[in-house]
């Protein structure tokens, strides 16, 4: 459903968040970031007004964007520790 949605409205942020956390149960974090990213910034640069209207909205992005980046940290931190234990 966010899929259609966001075909017609790119930066439907209420969409956006909800196929953000979808990836990021998915562990598909840098797909989620690039979302993530790319909306706000095109908020941020075509929509500066909205940025301030919807602010609370645009906080869940950002601070969605920082739990996927330490999940990411995280996953990748556990499969070097997997890998390193392979080839130890």
């Amino acid at each position: 459903m966010t899929e259609k949605i966001l075909k017609l409205e790119k930066n439907n942020m209420k969409a956006v968040y909800r196929r953000a956390m979808a990836l990021r149960t998915m562990m598909e974090y840098e797909e989620a970031l690039k979302l993530l990213k790319e909306t706000m910034t095109d908020i941020t640069n075509k929509d500066p007004e909205r940025k301030h209207t919807d602010k609370a909205q645009f906080k869940e992005l950002e601070k969605l964007y920082a739990l996927i980046e330490v999940d990411q940290k995280k996953f990748e931190k556990n499969e070097k520790s997997v890998f390193k234990k392979m080839f130890s």
